[in-house]
């Protein structure tokens, strides 16, 4: 693809004359970045990518692009399952979280942005953990894992947590289109029946996901449907207004003036009714976020319904003859920022 100054723009003209995008897999970026052909280029890296690119040394400059998006394993409390919030918290230290960091991230950037909070991402102004300290065990703690399971009522028998006859069986669903979020979907999975708690993948499309399994109605899912989901690996939007991310994040459904029809619930079937008047005066302005937020997250993680794993994102490794590239913001990344791209001019752009 071709990008070329539009000689009839009325404001400030973009600084190159053409800009020649190319579509490589990642061992073909790599190699036209080691010979000079390539400019820049942007990776979801890994660690064996990582190794490469800083192989490289200063022939490259390599910049953390953010994604506008917070990886994070939600605990349902609209399932039979995981209704009680001693399951909820029995679950979570169950889990290993570092590893769970790993799978995900495969070693690449987004290790260094992991999440602490339950709103605001690593990459926004004004990021502040609010985790309380021993709220997710980073670890799996097994004492824990009894204990809680013990006073919700269940038994550990043949190595397996039961209840009432009935084994702890937990669907996990991840987005099949995704290979990181399957990646910590089946971690997830096999560290809970390390722990004697037994767990099932499920990979539907994303639009099954987010558009019809996550966004049912929990007063009228069918624990037996196939919308009946315990745990999920969603992404939670960032970097737009923090009250309206709050409100879809863990916000009850409003309900269409036209048709009494309610809107989608949250990814995480989550809705409070004493926290909604918060989320309400934020979305208005009545009440700043921050007032809002030192309400709604405790709660929240309380709650036990999200375990925040990290910010999704790439890394933008530059040649050292291109100026004016910036990480930029968004989905759009440094793209955002071409009109100042300016590079060395090139004998043969691949045309």
């Amino acid at each position: 693809m071709i990008l070329e100054r539009n000689e009839r723009w009325w404001g400030t003209p973009a600084v190159s004359d053409r800009i020649v995008f190319r579509a490589a897999d990642k061992q073909g970026q790599l190699a036209a970045l080691r010979s000079g052909d390539t400019h820049l280029a942007v990776f979801g890296a890994d660690t064996e990518t990582m190794n490469a690119l800083r192989e490289m040394g200063d022939r490259v400059q390599l910049i953390t692009v953010p994604r506008p998006a917070t990886m994070q394993l939600l605990l349902r409390p609209s399932s039979r399952q995981l209704s009680d919030v001693r399951v909820r918290n029995a679950v979570a230290a169950a889990l290993d979280r570092g590893a769970l960091i790993d799978a995900g991230t495969g070693g690449g950037p987004a290790d260094q942005l992991q999440a602490h909070a339950q709103v605001l991402a690593p990459s926004e102004p004004g990021y502040v953990p609010t985790e309380p300290a021993g709220a997710f065990p980073e670890r799996p703690d097994p004492a824990r894992v009894d204990r809680l399971l013990r006073e919700a009522g269940y038994q550990r028998v043949g190595g397996v947590w039961s209840r009432d006859g009935r084994p702890l069986n937990l669907l996990i669903a991840a987005p099949f289109e995704h290979e990181q979020y399957v990646r910590i979907a089946e971690t997830a999975a096999r560290q809970l029946r390390d722990q004697g708690i037994q767990a099932t993948v499920t990979t539907p499309t994303g639009d099954q996901l987010f558009g019809e399994m996550l966004a049912a109605n929990p007063k009228t899912e069918d624990p037996g449907s196939a919308v009946s989901v315990d745990m999920a690996i969603a992404p939670r939007p960032a970097g737009g207004d923090p009250a309206a991310m709050m409100a879809a994040s863990f916000g009850c459904p409003g309900v269409a003036p036209d048709s009494e029809q309610p809107f989608p619930y949250n990814a995480a079937g989550f809705c409070d009714e004493l926290l909604q008047p918060t989320v309400d005066a934020a979305i208005t302005g009545r009440l700043p976020f921050a007032a809002a937020s030192a309400r709604v997250e405790p709660a929240v993680w309380n709650a036990a319904v999200a375990v925040p794993l990290y910010q999704q994102a790439q890394v933008l490794a530059l040649g050292r003859d291109v100026r004016g590239v910036q990480p930029g913001h968004g989905f759009a990344g440094p793209f955002s920022t071409a009109d100042q791209w300016l590079g060395t001019p090139a004998k043969n752009d691949g045309w």
